[in-house]
């Protein structure tokens, strides 16, 4: 999907950009045209950057959030924009984009690796707790191979939350859900 947008904008980005740009000067629209191409090729890290620090919100990193969200804006943007700056020239603002993005990104990754809990890194980048804390009695799972399993998963649903005290209308909510 990331790669239709990024094909969306380097094929159409010549109508978007003679849509906002006040000028009719070519050389404004080649210019503009060129940056924002070689800004598109962040757009996959966004994902993963934006996605990461909101996990780290949700388990309370707070402090490693905000260090995150600081390399994010300014702290890691800021340098490698500036140097870039200096080496390639003002295209380097539109390429520092993109490295800060693809650091931000491997960090994350980085990350997410190194965590103490068991499995494999496709389990992890799940980002999902081993235990929700829940006890074995009050869980259930249950696997359907087939159209009627999966129906049948349903009434079985709502079969347990009736069991574990849910009123009616929730454990057909729970049933619904399934």
């Amino acid at each position: 999907m990331t790669g239709d947008y990024i094909r969306g904008y380097i094929v159409g980005m010549p109508f978007f950009v003679r849509v906002f740009l006040k000028s009719n000067d070519p050389q404004a629209l080649d210019l503009c045209i060129e940056c924002i191409r070689e800004a598109a090729f962040s757009i996959p890290f966004y994902s993963v950057v934006y996605n990461f620090n909101n996990y780290l919100m949700a388990v309370k990193r707070l402090r490693f959030d905000t260090f995150y969200s600081f390399l994010i804006e300014c702290g890691n943007l800021v340098p490698i924009t500036f140097l870039l700056l200096q080496v390639v020239g003002y295209q380097g603002a539109w390429i520092g984009r993109v490295v800060n993005m693809l650091e931000l990104a491997l960090l994350a990754v980085f990350y997410i690796h190194c965590q103490k809990e068991k499995g494999s890194f496709g389990d992890k980048m799940l980002l999902m707790p081993a235990s929700f804390g829940i006890p074995n009695e009050n869980e259930i799972s249950v696997t359907a191979d087939s159209t009627e399993e999966i129906l049948d998963l349903s009434h079985i649903a709502v079969a347990f939350a009736l069991e574990h005290g849910a009123d009616k209308k929730r454990a057909r909510s729970f049933g619904l859900l399934t």
